[in-house]
């Protein structure tokens, strides 16, 4: 093994502990969110508070380019762990109110970006011949630090609020910003452009294979999205404690850490993305359609269907991240920054619909909704042309 490959290699391992400790400190967030803007409004209707990121988020990453042109990837990085170190200062030092809700939806736009932040430096140092493995292996320790971050917030919120939440989340980002800033080079932009977003559109619609897979991710998305506003407040509201759902929630990131580096490779070496992107949609139709007609409040139970519901997500997750990151190189940050905005798009749409449709139809009928988009999905996988895998 060359030089050049053994410092990818260690750029690869850094960049994949930073992803760990940031992953676990925005789930620590996240899974507190819904209950924290439901304090502030008194409802189980927090939609709003999302659309607002969303539409923030969203805007954010389609001129993120700007900021990767001006400045560099890492110091890009930089500048935002810092904001997002006095954000959550500020936040520890806040009791629950509506200024408090703003600077929290503040924080959580911002994790969205950075989020694409991490993607386009790992891009930097990975191959097409190892990019299952690369993103295989960053994506298993990024929801490893998610797993054990909704039951550990569990306890956390339930015995000291979430003054200790903000806290620790700040500790962990002073930890990013030190390891980061000592150990990323400076990461230079190769490859500049100043194409519009209508362009953009028009380029990745030309371009079937990168269209579908854009659709996919935002399908795939939309479920995260109606996992993350919906799903604590409705098992809280038939009965589960905080806890509970705590722990059922760390469970859902048991498939992530324990398959998508193998899956990685399997994809590079032996099947290709599409077959495995079909399975993962099925299985989350199938075990979406028993959450729908579920009237237990059994933990058991619960911890089952969304257990497996989440390993489809899984093979959809890790082989639409492979197969987007085999089509482009690392110098097309506009189209990377366009595919990744699928995350807050995707938030918006499933907290405006998903919020009407719980205000006026109730919880279960967002979860149909969930169900009719997850099955649009397949159409995408079946007609995606497969990539080649290096073993025939």
């Amino acid at each position: 093994m060359n030089s050049n490959k053994i410092q990818k290699n260690k750029k690869v391992y850094i960049i994949t502990f930073l992803g760990f400790i940031f992953s676990f400190s925005v789930m620590l967030i996240m899974f507190s969110s819904s209950f924290y803007f439901k304090e502030i409004i008194g409802s189980d209707n927090i939609s709003v508070f999302y659309v607002i990121i969303s539409i923030f988020a969203f805007f954010s990453l389609l001129n993120l380019h700007i900021f990767f042109h001006k400045l560099g990837k890492s110091k890009t990085l930089f500048i935002l762990l810092f904001i997002q170190i006095i954000l959550l200062a500020i936040l520890t030092y806040f009791s629950i109110s509506i200024i408090a809700s703003l600077i929290l939806m503040l924080y959580i736009g911002i994790y969205n970006i950075l989020m694409v932040v991490w993607d386009a430096i790992l891009e930097e140092y990975s191959e097409n011949e190892d990019t299952g493995r690369v993103r295989g292996l960053f994506l298993s320790f990024w929801n490893f630090g998610g797993m054990i971050a909704p039951a550990f917030g569990a306890i956390l919120m339930e015995r000291y609020g979430f003054f200790s939440i903000f806290l620790i989340s700040l500790v962990i980002y002073i930890i990013m910003f030190i390891v980061s800033f000592l150990s990323l080079n400076n990461i230079k932009i190769r490859k500049k452009t100043n194409e519009s977003i209508l362009e953009l559109f028009k380029r990745m619609k030309s371009n079937k294979d990168i269209w579908n897979i854009f659709c996919i991710s935002l399908i795939l998305r939309f479920f995260y999205a109606i996992g993350t506003i919906f799903f604590p407040l409705y098992l809280v509201s038939i009965g589960l404690s905080i806890s509970q759902v705590g722990i059922i929630f760390t469970a859902t990131f048991i498939p992530y850490v324990l398959f998508e580096y193998k899956l990685g490779i399997l994809a590079d070496k032996k099947y290709g993305e599409k077959e495995m992107l079909i399975a993962g949609f099925v299985i989350m139709i199938v075990f979406m359609i028993f959450i729908y007609f579920s009237k237990s409040n059994s933990f058991i139970y619960w911890l089952f269907l969304l257990f497996f519901s989440y390993v489809g997500a899984t093979l959809v997750e890790v082989m639409s991240d492979t197969y987007f990151y085999k089509k482009i190189d690392s110098d097309d940050i506009v189209m990377s920054n366009f595919f990744r905005s699928s995350r807050p798009l995707a938030y918006l749409v499933g907290a405006v619909i998903g919020g009407i449709i719980q205000m006026c139809f109730g919880f279960k009928a967002v979860f149909l909704l969930t169900i009719i988009i997850v099955v649009l999905g397949i159409y995408p996988a079946i007609i995606l042309r497969d990539t080649n895998p290096t073993e025939k």
